[in-house]
This record gives structure tokens, C-alpha cells and sequence, in this order.
């Protein structure tokens, strides 16, 4: 709340002045100290999603090497059947 001070004597001015500067500097730190949390949440959130994006490509890599073994076992399967069929 800003106070005018129009009809206030010189050492009251000074007084309330120098009172709104110390309201201003406390609302500055605590904006800070906000600025500062979420700062660290957003850091938090940063290394929580590296960790989550590095456990999704190592499901990808799993995934891709199992794709690949099936395509092979697949592979194998066919050329047995090619080859049982060329048999009888």
C-alpha cells in the first residue's frame, strides 16, 4: 500500500519512505524466494523427465531387439516350411 505524503512533515516523509522501501525490499525477497522454488521445481521436473525419456529408450532398444529376433525366427521358420514343402 503506497501512503502520499503531500501533507506529512519532512521527518514523516522520511519515515514512511523509508518504510514503503523496506515493505518494497521484503516483497522483492519473497518474490525472489518464490522465483527460486520454482526455479528448483522446474529443475526437478527436468531431471525427473531425462530420467523417464532415458528408461523409454532403453524399452525402445528392447523392443527393437526383440522386433529383430522374431523377424529372424520368423525367417527361419519360413525357409523350414519352404523346405518341408520341397520335400514331400
Amino acid at each position: 500500500m503506497k501512503i502520499t505524503f503531500n501533507n506529512y512533515t519532512p521527518k514523516l516523509y522520511t519515515h514512511f519512505k523509508a518504510a514503503d522501501a523496506q515493505q518494497e525490499h521484503r516483497n522483492f525477497e519473497k518474490q525472489h524466494r518464490v522465483f527460486e522454488d520454482d526455479i528448483n521445481n522446474i529443475q526437478s521436473q527436468i531431471r525427473e523427465l531425462k530420467l523417464e525419456i532415458n528408461k523409454l529408450k532403453q524399452q525402445t532398444r528392447k523392443l527393437n531387439t526383440n522386433v529383430k529376433n522374431l523377424k529372424n525366427k520368423n525367417n527361419t521358420l519360413e525357409r523350414d516350411v519352404s523346405k518341408l514343402k520341397n520335400e514331400y
